[in-house]
C-alpha cells in the first residue's frame, strides 16, 4: 500500500512519542537540594579568595571545563552525562554558591546541583548575582521559629472546684490571650488552627475536662498523686476502651529498681528520671499499641522506644486518661487534650530545654515550640500551685503545632530555576515505615475521599517494592515521593499508564505522576531511589461485554484522586462521580518556599484551591484526538471495521493468512484496542460493534467514547513496543510497552528490570532536617483513621 502524504509514517509516529517521553531534563533540581546542613567540601584552587555566598545566574552560560583558564583540578571534572555538545549548560536564575574568586576578580568557582550531582564550574563574574553568605539549614530554620516566652500579663486563677481543672483552665486562658496568640503566630501556627483552638477555648476545655475519666480525676485533682496512684489506674484491655472511642492515653515505663512501693508517696519523689512518661492521642488504641510493639525493636533511634526497651514488659503501662466514647471529637480538641497532659505532667524530653546551638533543624523547631508552651504552663502552675513533676519525659512534638507534629512533614517541593525548555514537576514527599510480607517491602498511604458531608470513603495507596537489594537489606523506613508534572502531561515514568483519549478531557492526566521510594543503601552508603508502578487491574474485554463504563474508569479515577489529594483541590459544581475533596489521613501538606539569595526558607501549610471537575469530552473532540495521535500510514481511525480482506490491512504473508482465516470464519477484523488490551492474557478477544453507540464503534472503544483504530497485526510490535519480555511466544508484543500505541490501553510501562534499578539521589531533606523520633506515631494515627480498610491487592 502506498503511504498517504497527509499522515505521518510509523517511524515518525514512534519518534514523536519517544521525543515526548524523554523531554524531562536530567539537570532539573528541586529547591531543597541547596539547603545544606553543613558546607560541602570544596576543591579550592591555589591562590584564590575563599568565600561561600549564594549566587544565581544572571543569564545563560555554556561552561567548557577543557578551556585553558580552568584550574587543573577542575579540568575535565564535569560528568559527561551533564554536558550538551561537550559543555555544561547553565541557565538564567539557576542557583548555586560561589566558593572562590580568582586574584583578578574576573571569574568565580561556583557550586551547582544537577540532580543528585554536585558540580563545580568556573563562571565569569559578570554572569553572577551575589547574595548573602552561606547559612546552614539549622540557622535558616531558627529564623522561622524564634525563641519566645509567655507574655508578662496579669494572670489570675480560673474558677474550678479542684486544682487540676483550675490549672487546665488557667493554662488555656493564658494561651488564648491576644498577646499569647501573637507569639503562636510567630511560630507559624496556621490561622485555621488558631481559629480551631481559640475561637471557643472555654468549650474546648469543657470537652477536655469532661472526658477525664472519674478514677483519673480522683487521682489528679489535688495534684498530690504518686507513681503508685498512676500505675493503679485501670489499664488498657482488649475490651476497653472500645474501638470506636477516641482517647488520650499515658504510657509509663519503670526501670526494675524503681518500681513504686506498696503505699502512695504524695511527695512524688518516686516519679524521677527512671520513670518514663509519654502521652499520646488516638482514635483506635488497639491499633496504636500494635504499632508500638512493631516499632519497639533493638536499634530504634527513637528515645521513646530506647527507654521502653530498657524496661521489662510488666513495667510498661498503658493507661487511658480521657475518653470520648463515640469518637465524635474534633482533631483540635484531641490535640489540645494531649498538649494539656504533656504540659501538666511535664512529659517533654529533656534535651528540648537545653541551648539549641548544636541541634538539628528538626530539634530546633521542636525545642522552640516546647519552650514557649512550657513557659505558659510555668506561669499557670505558679498561679494555681500545681506541682512540678520530675519524671523522664518522652514526648518530642507539640501536638497543637500540627505543622511540626512530625519532624518529617508531608512536603510539597517545586523545582529550582533551570532549563526553561525542560518539563518540570512538583514533588510530594512523606516518610513511610516499610512493612515486609512474603519477603517483599510494602508501602501504604491512606486517603479519605469526601463526596458529601455524609459520604466519606476510605481508600489506600498500596504498592509492593520490587527491588531485590532493598528487600535483602530490609530498611525500616523510606521516603515515598510522588512527582506530578506541572504541565499535567504524562510523566516519563508513570506510576500507572492510562489511555490518552477517554470520556473526560485530558484523560491521560491520570498518568501525569510518577512514584518512587528513597531509601538508604547500607552496602553503598548512599541514598537510592527505586521506582514504583501499578499494572492494569481491570479486564477490558469483560467490561466491554457488560458495558460497565464506571468500572472501566476506576484506574483513571484512582489516579485523579491521588492528584486531587496532593494538590489540595476542592472540586466545585456537579461532581460527575469525583469526590468534592480528598484528604490524606492525619497529614497536612507543607509547601516549601525559598529565597536563595537571602538564604531563607520556610514551610507554609498548603492552601486548598477550588477547581471545576474534569470536563466530559465529546465524540468529535475524541475523534480529532485519535486522528492526531494514532493515525499514520499503516493505521486508520474509523467507526466501522474494514473488511477482513481489505488490502490496506495486509503487509506480510502472516497478515494475508490472518485475513483469510477471518474471511473463512465470517468474522470482523479486531480493532487495535481489543487486540492490545486482551493480548496480555494470552488470547485475543472478539471485537464487537456496540449497537447502542450512536457512532457505531466497538464495545471496548465505546467505554472510552472514541472511534476505533485499525492496523495490520504485523505492524503492532513497532507501534505498541516489542522489547522483552513478550506477551506471547508467537506474537512479539511487549509486556511493558514503550511505543505510541500503549496510549490506547491501561498498562504498566516500567519493566521489572527498571523497578529493580537503584538510582542515586541526594540525601533527603528530611534527613538533613533531622529524623523524626515520633513518625511511627504519626503513621499509627493514619491507620487509626483508616481502621477497617483493606489494602488493594491487585499488583502484578
Amino acid at each position: 500500500m502506498a503511504a498517504s502524504t497527509s499522515r505521518p509514517t510509523v517511524v515518525q509516529l514512534v519518534s514523536r512519542d519517544r521525543a515526548v517521553a524523554t523531554s524531562v531534563s536530567i539537570s532539573s533540581t528541586t529547591i531543597d537540594q541547596l539547603l545544606f546542613a553543613e558546607k560541602p567540601d570544596v576543591p579550592y584552587p591555589s591562590g584564590s579568595e575563599k568565600l561561600y555566598h549564594a549566587v544565581e545566574m544572571a543569564e545563560r552560560y555554556a561552561y567548557d571545563d577543557s578551556a585553558p583558564h580552568i584550574p587543573q583540578n577542575l579540568r575535565g571534572a564535569t560528568p559527561n552525562q551533564l554536558k550538551t555538545d561537550g559543555k555544561l549548560r547553565l541557565y538564567a536564575k539557576e542557583q548555586g554558591f560561589i566558593v572562590s574568586i580568582n586574584p583578578r576578580l574576573t571569574h568565580g568557582m561556583v557550586l551547582f546541583m544537577k540532580g543528585h550531582i554536585q558540580v563545580f564550574a568556573i563562571v565569569p563574574m559578570i554572569f553572577l548575582r551575589q547574595g548573602s553568605a552561606f547559612r546552614t539549614l539549622a540557622d535558616k530554620t531558627a529564623d522561622n521559629v524564634p525563641l519566645l516566652e509567655a507574655p508578662v500579663i496579669d494572670l489570675k486563677p480560673q474558677q474550678a472546684d479542684n486544682l487540676f481543672d483550675q490549672t487546665v483552665r488557667t493554662l488555656w486562658n493564658l494561651t488564648s490571650q491576644p498577646e499569647s496568640l501573637r507569639k503562636l503566630r510567630e511560630l507559624l501556627m496556621p490561622e485555621e488552627d488558631i481559629v480551631g483552638y481559640f475561637t471557643t477555648p472555654r468549650d474546648n476545655v469543657d470537652s477536655i475536662t469532661n472526658a477525664l475519666l472519674p478514677e483519673v480525676r480522683e487521682v489528679l485533682q489535688s495534684g498530690e498523686f504518686s507513681l503508685r496512684d498512676l500505675t493503679d489506674l485501670r489499664h488498657y484491655s482488649a475490651d476497653w476502651p472500645s474501638n470506636q472511642a477516641s482517647c488520650i492515653y499515658l504510657r509509663i515505663y519503670i526501670k526494675r529498681n524503681d518500681r513504686p512501693g506498696p503505699y502512695s508517696d504524695t511527695s512524688q519523689a518516686d516519679i524521677n528520671g527512671n520513670v518514663g512518661m509519654y502521652f499520646g492521642q488516638t482514635r483506635n488504641l488497639r491499633n496504636r499499641l500494635y504499632a508500638y510493639e512493631r516499632t519497639m525493636v533493638p536499634g530504634s533511634r527513637s528515645p521513646h522506644m530506647m527507654f521502653a526497651l530498657k524496661c521489662s514488659p510488666e513495667d510498661r503501662h498503658t493507661i487511658p486518661i480521657m475518653i470520648w466514647e463515640d469518637g465524635d471529637v474534633s482533631s483540635h480538641i484531641l490535640k489540645m487534650a494531649e498538649q494539656t497532659m504533656i504540659l501538666l505532667l511535664r512529659s517533654y524530653q529533656r534535651y528540648l530545654f537545653v541551648p539549641d546551638d548544636h541541634m538539628s533543624s528538626g530539634q530546633v523547631v521542636n525545642s522552640r515550640c516546647a519552650k514557649l508552651l512550657a513557659s505558659f504552663q510555668r506561669r499557670a502552675a505558679s498561679t494555681t500551685g500545681w506541682p512540678l513533676i520530675n519524671g523522664r519525659g518522652l514526648n518530642t512534638a507539640s501536638p497543637i503545632f500540627e505543622t511540626y507534629r512530625s519532624n518529617c512533614p508531608f512536603l510539597s517541593i517545586p523545582m529550582a530555576p533551570g532549563n526553561p525548555n525542560a518539563r518540570s514537576f512538583t514533588s510530594y514527599r512523606i516518610r513511610r515505615t516499610l512493612v515486609y510480607s512474603i519477603g517483599m517491602a510494602q508501602v501504604q498511604l491512606y486517603f479519605h475521599s469526601h463526596y458529601s458531608d455524609t459520604d466519606t470513603r476510605k481508600q489506600v495507596f498500596f504498592s509492593r517494592v520490587k527491588n531485590n537489594t532493598l528487600n535483602a537489606q530490609r530498611p525500616r523506613y523510606g521516603y515515598l515521593v510522588f512527582e506530578i508534572m506541572d504541565d499535567d502531561k504524562p510523566h516519563p515514568r508513570p506510576y500507572m499508564g492510562v489511555p490518552s483519549v477517554g470520556p473526560f478531557k485530558n484523560f491521560n492526566q491520570a498518568s501525569s505522576f510518577g512514584v518512587h521510594l528513597e531509601w538508604f543503601n547500607k552496602s553503598s552508603g548512599r541514598w537510592c531511589k527505586v521506582a514504583l508502578a501499578k499494572g492494569p487491574y481491570i479486564d477490558l474485554a469483560r467490561l466491554a461485554r457488560t458495558g460497565d463504563v464506571e468500572a472501566c474508569l476506576k484506574p483513571y479515577r484512582d489516579g485523579m484522586m491521588i492528584i486531587q489529594a496532593l494538590r489540595g483541590i476542592d472540586y466545585t459544581g456537579l461532581l460527575d462521580g469525583f469526590p468534592r475533596r480528598v484528604t490524606i489521613a492525619s497529614q497536612d501538606i507543607s509547601v516549601m518556599k525559598t529565597n536563595h539569595l537571602l538564604q531563607e526558607y520556610r514551610l507554609e501549610r498548603q492552601v486548598r484551591v477550588s477547581s471545576p471537575v474534569p470536563a466530559r469530552s465529546d465524540w468529535q473532540q475524541n475523534y480529532n484526538l485519535m486522528v492526531r495521535q494514532f493515525s499514520c500510514d499503516v493505521t486508520r481511525v474509523l467507526v466501522q471495521a474494514p473488511t477482513a480482506d481489505d488490502p490496506v490491512m495486509i503487509y506480510t504473508n502472516a497478515d494475508a493468512r490472518s485475513s483469510g482465516q477471518l474471511v473463512k470464519a465470517g468474522r470482523r477484523r479486531n480493532c487495535d484496542t481489543c487486540t492490545l488490551a486482551s493480548a496480555r492474557r494470552g488470547y485475543i478477544s472478539v471485537c464487537e460493534p456496540d449497537p447502542s453507540h450512536p457512532h457505531g464503534c466497538c464495545k471496548a472503544c465505546s467505554l472510552f467514547n472514541r472511534p476505533c483504530t485499525f492496523t495490520a497485526l504485523s505492524q503492532h510490535p513497532r507501534l505498541f513496543g516489542n522489547r522483552q519480555p513478550s506477551r506471547h511466544v508467537n506474537y512479539g508484543l511487549s509486556v511493558y510497552p514503550d511505543g505510541p500505541f500503549r496510549w490506547l490501553i491501561y498498562r504498566r510501562d516500567l519493566s521489572n528490570e527498571e523497578l529493580d534499578a537503584d538510582d542515586l539521589v541526594p540525601e533527603p531533606f528530611e534527613e538533613r532536617f533531622g529524623v523524626s523520633e515520633e513518625d511511627e506515631d504519626v503513621e499509627a494515627a493514619e491507620r487509626d483513621e483508616a481502621q477497617g480498610e483493606v489494602p488493594e491487592s491487585n499488583e502484578e
